[in-house]
Parts: C-alpha cells; sequence; structure tokens
C-alpha cells in the first residue's frame, strides 16, 4: 500500500522538527532501503557539486571524493561507481 504525497510531506516535516531542523524548510524522500537511499544521497550529491556531469559528462580537472568507514552500507561502494 502507498501512501499519499501529502502523507509523506507531513511525516517529512515532522521528523524534520524532531531532530531539530526548521520544519517549514525542510525537505525529504522515503525509500524502501540502505542501497536506494544511498544511491539517492550520492546522485542529488554528485548533482549539486557537479551539475555540468549530467549532460556533458566529466571534466579533467573534475576531483570526486567520497568517504566512508568500513562498517558502512556496501552499496556506498557502489553507489560511487554508479555515479562516476
Amino acid at each position: 500500500m502507498m501512501s499519499s504525497p501529502r502523507l509523506q510531506v507531513q511525516l517529512l516535516k515532522q521528523v524534520a522538527g524532531l531532530i531539530g531542523f526548521d520544519a517549514d524548510n525542510s525537505e525529504g524522500t522515503l525509500v524502501p532501503g540502505g542501497t536506494y537511499a544511498n544511491s539517492t544521497a550520492m546522485t542529488i550529491a554528485r548533482h549539486n557539486k557537479f551539475p555540468h556531469v549530467r549532460r556533458n559528462g566529466w571534466r579533467p580537472e573534475d576531483r570526486p571524493v567520497a568517504f566512508a568507514s568500513q562498517q558502512a552500507h556496501y552499496s556506498n561502494r557502489r553507489a560511487s561507481m554508479q555515479v562516476g
């Protein structure tokens, strides 16, 4: 059963408020698991720091770096490979 977008927005605002964020200016997304979450986060980070990659690919001067502990979810490595 899928929840409505309106319910998701309200839930995300409540969670944002609980952890100390400004609920009215916070956004988020609900995903089904760790792999999906890490892949989404890596893609968003790449688009934020390197917006040109989506249309034109990597430039020689681009130097993306991601750090994760050895205990991090295995999908971090896969997500890094997927986004370049």
